[in-house]
């Protein structure tokens, strides 16, 4: 994450509002990273769930993931398609 996004998360959490975030590079090709990856990303999390509110899971497989990851306090939101108009 950017350090400009910590500073909002930060300047957030001092005001009071609710921190949303939402993945959308949480998908199948995380499986198949290797295990000292997963491991670390897994550590990320269990910290950074401390200090969001919630996850926004987009579609299915990104539900799946933040589950795996244990992230309970995942909220379904629609995955937007735009057609070539």
């Amino acid at each position: 994450m950017r350090p400009s996004y910590w500073t909002a998360i930060a300047a957030a959490k001092r005001r009071g509002i609710r921190v949303l975030i939402f993945r959308d590079d949480l998908h199948e090709r995380g499986k198949q990273r290797r295990i000292t990856r997963r491991a670390a990303k897994s550590i990320f999390f269990a910290a950074f769930r401390r200090i969001v509110d919630s996850f926004l899971a987009i579609g299915k497989l990104n539900r799946e993931i933040l589950s795996q990851i244990g992230s309970e306090t995942g909220l379904n939101i629609p995955h937007a398609l735009c057609g070539g108009q």
